[in-house]
């Protein structure tokens, strides 16, 4: 039958349209691409990568949209900004579990001894802006996380 074509991850034959990879052309059965994903995810990466050896093409946020459900892709959009906020220069992710908020500092070059008190509505969590450890006044950081963060400002 013409359209048919053979997935090369679990060599069932698809009459239906299969999934394109925008960035690489791949192309593989949709339910393969989809269970790929949603594994990838669940797993807390933030890459789906393509499915075809040694291809560095990856799914973008739309594709992604397009293949799981909406709680799955809450979730990815989710982790995606917590891996940003993480690497962004003077921006903090309040370090409790659960706890959307971030705030960022004016000048995050002189971080030592600055208290960031969450202002969740539902958290309030007090932690140094540094090492990320519960709020340690007159402690270095180094000290409080068993000597691995020197702190910053001195």
């Amino acid at each position: 039958m013409a359209g048919e074509r053979v997935c090369p991850v679990c060599y069932l034959q698809q009459d239906m349209e299969p999934f394109q990879f925008k960035e690489c052309r791949h192309q593989f059965c949709r339910s393969c691409v989809r269970s790929h994903c949603a594994v990838r995810l669940k797993e807390f990466h933030v890459a789906v990568p393509c499915l075809y050896p040694h291809c560095s093409a990856q799914l973008t946020p739309s594709e992604i949209q397009s293949l799981v459900s909406e709680e799955i892709f809450t979730q990815y959009l989710e982790q995606t900004i917590r891996r940003w906020l993480a690497k962004a220069h003077g921006v903090r992710q309040c370090p409790a579990p659960d706890c959307p908020y971030a705030e960022s500092f004016q000048d995050p070059r002189s971080t030592c001894q600055i208290k960031f008190v969450c202002q969740h509505p539902s958290c309030g969590k007090m932690f140094c802006y540094n090492c990320k450890q519960t709020w340690h006044p007159g402690q270095e950081c180094a000290t409080n996380v068993g000597g691995n963060t020197p702190c910053k400002g001195s």
